[in-house]
């Protein structure tokens, strides 16, 4: 016997009312014969009306939302970026906001898609378990017993999914902040009074290690002969791995992908919520069972999945998005001499630049008057006394200016090794 699939609820009860008996209703007069129906008549105006908006205006106006959307999503991202560098960027136009918007969409398919094909049943099995509900309470008619059971686990599963997300993935990021101004110090130590104190430090450091390129090794550290039993608690379990468990990046390699995993669970569950509650109908049924389930999901709809979905940006731009920055190499125009006339300092050369005539620097943001540069470590035992700094010139100070590569930020940050405890960076 082949079950009868509906997809769509039943019709309320005063849609299925037999008509009036032909008797009652007045009869209305016989057309011509050459005259159409009335009905007729009456059904071109109809179809004229469904549509008030034409079909080329709808197009524009789902581009624009789409481009609004993209927008906003950049937006979070780009100032979750400034406020983990804790650098103000000038760049605010709706160019620049889609172009952030478009590097997380392709970053997020590409990790989701490097996730699902480097580790199959790691992720597969999980998700194949998550989305079983919602398939049975989608594909089953609606008379079906199992759907009232199936519904209830997409629900809860939604709901439970988007509360780990929020706390155990998302809201942990908004404490990395001014990463760039701040010593480190303050980011490795424990968070007294907060809830999930172990994991905000977790996540922190997992982010620190990620950048520590060239500086972070298993069993030890390149800052000093720091052995491992020496470096900070917090880094020793990043630090330290099995042969079994060692990754072939490095801890830097274990790291990033530890990052992507989390990231990539925090995107599957939101997909996953906006699937079982947009596609799944609400129930007629007046009961308590039923109440509950609408409540249920009014709250996960209005509330935990806004949040979620709006964080996911926010979480990339301080745990995916790359700090990679353009490497410039700033010349400035030399200074004019001293006057000849001065006898006192008639010894001097005619040029006495006051800086370097070339520099090599990160370029971190530019606008039409002015530049913030960031310079980069040198070899010499005098480059390393300096501290990290932001230097602000003016483009009228800088006589040329030429890009050779990019360097990450934060990297160049850790290579200090001055953020350590007790560590400056004369002891490297």
């Amino acid at each position: 016997m082949k079950l009868p699939w509906n997809w769509t609820r039943p019709r309320a009860p005063e849609a299925t009312v037999d008509p009036a008996p032909e008797d009652s209703a007045p009869k209305a007069a016989a057309p011509a014969s050459g005259d159409p129906a009335p009905e007729a008549k009456e059904a071109i105006p109809a179809k004229e009306t469904d549509s008030s908006v034409p079909s080329g205006v709808a197009g524009w106006i789902g581009a624009l939302q789409i481009t609004l959307g993209l927008a906003g999503a950049g937006f979070v991202g780009q100032l979750s970026v400034q406020q983990f560098l804790g650098v103000d960027f000038s760049n605010w136009s709706a160019h620049d906001l889609s172009l952030f918007a478009g590097h997380w969409a392709f970053d997020t398919i590409q990790i989701l898609l490097t996730q699902l094909l480097d580790r199959p049943l790691w992720f597969g099995i999980p998700i194949l378990i998550y989305l079983l509900p919602p398939v049975l309470a989608l594909s089953l008619p609606t008379g079906h017993k199992a759907v009232r059971l199936a519904t209830l686990g997409s629900i809860a599963a939604t709901t439970v999914g988007l509360i780990f997300v929020l706390v155990w993935i998302e809201m942990p990021t908004l404490t990395m902040n001014n990463w760039l101004d701040k010593g480190f110090q303050e980011n490795l130590q424990p968070r007294v009074g907060h809830i999930l104190s172990g994991r905000v430090t977790q996540l922190t450091v997992t982010r620190m290690v990620a950048s520590m390129d060239g500086v972070a090794f298993y069993d030890h550290l390149a800052c000093s002969a720091m052995a491992l039993d020496e470096a900070p608690k917090e880094l020793q379990a990043q630090l330290h791995a099995d042969k079994a468990q060692k990754n072939a990046g490095g801890p830097v390699g274990q790291a990033q992908t530890t990052l992507q995993a989390d990231y990539s669970i925090a995107v599957i569950v939101c997909l996953v919520a906006w699937l079982i509650l947009c596609f799944h109908p609400f129930s007629d049924e007046r009961v308590l069972y039923e109440l509950l389930l609408r409540a249920t999901r009014i709250l996960v709809s209005f509330l935990l999945l806004p949040l979620a979905t709006a964080m996911l940006p926010f979480a990339y731009g301080r745990l995916i998005y790359s700090t990679q920055l353009p490497l410039v190499h700033v010349i400035y125009p030399a200074q004019p001499g001293v006057p000849p006339d001065d006898k006192k300092a008639s010894a001097k050369p005619a040029l006495a630049p006051a800086r370097a005539e070339g520099a090599w620097m990160l370029l971190l943001d530019q606008n039409d008057s002015e530049l913030s540069l960031v310079p980069i470590l040198k070899d010499s035992v005098e480059e390393k006394k300096k501290e990290f700094r932001v230097e602000i010139r003016r483009r009228s100070e800088i006589a040329h200016m030429e890009r050779e590569g990019s360097r990450d930020i934060l990297n160049e940050l850790f290579l200090r090794c001055t953020w350590l405890p007790g560590m400056d960076a004369t002891k490297r």
